[in-house]
C-alpha cells in the first residue's frame, strides 16, 4: 500500500479570516479533498478567486496528487502580505514541494518569529501539518514543531495537531509507537474523528493486524458512509490477507462512491486483475487506455491480462508496445518471460 499520510482539515488553524459564505465554501472543498474527489475540490476552490486560502487549498490538492511543481505555484501565489504567517507558511511549502528542505525550514522559521504571541499555535500547527504533508524523511525538525505547538497549546492536544504529529511519526523507521499513541490521543480529543480511526487503521495494515484494521476502518466507515478511501484500504486488506471475494466487493463499493477519474478506473482495473478477474480486468483496461493510452501500468496489465485470458495472439503484440515504451528501469522481469512463453 502507498502510504501518504495526507488529508487534513486546515481551515480552524487558518489565521487569515474571510466571509463566513468563504468559510462554508472552503469547508465544502476541504471535505472534497478529504474524500480523494479531487476535481470537485478544485472546482469549488477556483469559484473563489484567488484568496490566500484558496490558494493555499489548491497548494495542498496538486501536493496530494504527487504534482509538485503546481503545488508550488499555488503556494507561491499568496502573497498579499509577504510578511503575513500565513504567506510565509506557504513560500514554506511551496520549497518543501520543490524538495528544498533548508529553504523550508527558512521560511518557517520566519513565519514563527511574524507571528503574534496568541497566535503562535496556529502557525505551529500549520508548520506541523505542512512536514505531515510533505515527503521529508528526517523528522526532527518537525516533531520540534509539534512540541512547539503543543506548548504553544498549554499542554493541551489538539485533534489536527495529534493526527499530524502521528503522520511525521509514521515517516520514521521506529516511529509506529509514537504515531499509534497520537491517533489513539486525536481520539481522546474526538472520539467520532473519522480520520484518526482511518489512521489508525492504515497503521495496523502496515503491522499486518489486519483484524485491528478490520475494526478501525469500520469504524471511521460508521462515522462517515462516505468516506471512500477507508474502502479503498479495507479493499486492499482483504486482498493482502488473502480474502479475496471480500477484497473484491468491497473496493466495489469504493468504486461507487468515489470521483469518477481516470485514475480511479485505473485503480478499479489493476484491482480486478490482482483478484483474477481477468475478463473484467481487459474491459476496465481498455477503457482506461481509450482516455489515457500512454498509461503504463496499464499496458503492461493488459499484456498481462490477455495473456492470463489464453489470448496469446493478442499478449504477444501488447507486450511489445509495452517494451517500447517503457524506460528500461521500469520494465518488470516477469514480462519477459512470459513473451517467451507466447
Amino acid at each position: 500500500m502507498n502510504f501518504k499520510p495526507w488529508k487534513l482539515s486546515f481551515l480552524v488553524a487558518l489565521s487569515v479570516s474571510g466571509s463566513a459564505a468563504f468559510a462554508q465554501s472552503a469547508q465544502t472543498a476541504q471535505k472534497s479533498l478529504e474524500l480523494e474527489r479531487y476535481n470537485e475540490a478544485r472546482g469549488a476552490l477556483l469559484r473563489q478567486g484567488q484568496s490566500p486560502e484558496a490558494m493555499y487549498e489548491l497548494g495542498r490538492l496538486y501536493q496530494m496528487r504527487e504534482m509538485p511543481d503546481s503545488a508550488a505555484f499555488y503556494f507561491s501565489k499568496i502573497t498579499p502580505n509577504a510578511d503575513s504567517p500565513m504567506s510565509l507558511v506557504a513560500a514554506g511549502r511551496a520549497a518543501l514541494a520543490k524538495g528544498n528542505e533548508a529553504e523550508a525550514a527558512n521560511q518557517f522559521d520566519k513565519a514563527v518569529k511574524a507571528t503574534k504571541k496568541k497566535e503562535a499555535f496556529n502557525t505551529l500547527k500549520l508548520i506541523a501539518q505542512a512536514y505531515a504533508e510533505s515527503d521529508v524523511k528526517d523528522t526532527a525538525k518537525a516533531i520540534a514543531y509539534v512540541n512547539a505547538a503543543q506548548t504553544a497549546n498549554k499542554g493541551k492536544d489538539d485533534l489536527g495537531l495529534m493526527i499530524a504529529r502521528g503522520d511525521i511519526y509514521q515517516k520514521s523507521e521506529n516511529g509506529g509507537g509514537e504515531s499509534m499513541g497520537s491517533y489513539d490521543r486525536a481520539l481522546i480529543v474526538d472520539p467520532n474523528s473519522v480520520m484518526a480511526n482511518y489512521r489508525k487503521g492504515q497503521l495496523y495494515v502496515r503491522s499486518r493486524n489486519f483484524n485491528e484494521a478490520r475494526t478501525s476502518f469500520e469504524k471511521a466507515i460508521s462515522l462517515d458512509a462516505n468516506f471512500a478511501p477507508a474502502y479503498r484500504d479495507l479493499a486492499e486488506m482483504y486482498y493482502f490477507a488473502k480474502q479475496y471475494d471480500l477484497a473484491l466487493s468491497t473496493f466495489q463499493k469504493y468504486m461507487s462512491i468515489a470521483e469518477k477519474t481516470p485514475s480511479t478506473n485505473a485503480k478499479y482495473a489493476s484491482f480486478l486483475y490482482l483478484t483474477g478477474k481477468y475478463p473484467e480486468a481487459l474491459t476496465e483496461i481498455q477503457n482506461v487506455l481509450k482516455t489515457d493510452p500512454n498509461n503504463l501500468t496499464m499496458n503492461r496489465l493488459l499484456a498481462y491480462s490477455l495473456y492470463e485470458n489464453k489470448q496469446n495472439d493478442l499478449a504477444l503484440p501488447a507486450m511489445e508496445k509495452y517494451m517500447k515504451m517503457a524506460p528500461a528501469n521500469k520494465i518488470i522481469p516477469r514480462i519477459m518471460s512470459i513473451m517467451a512463453k507466447c
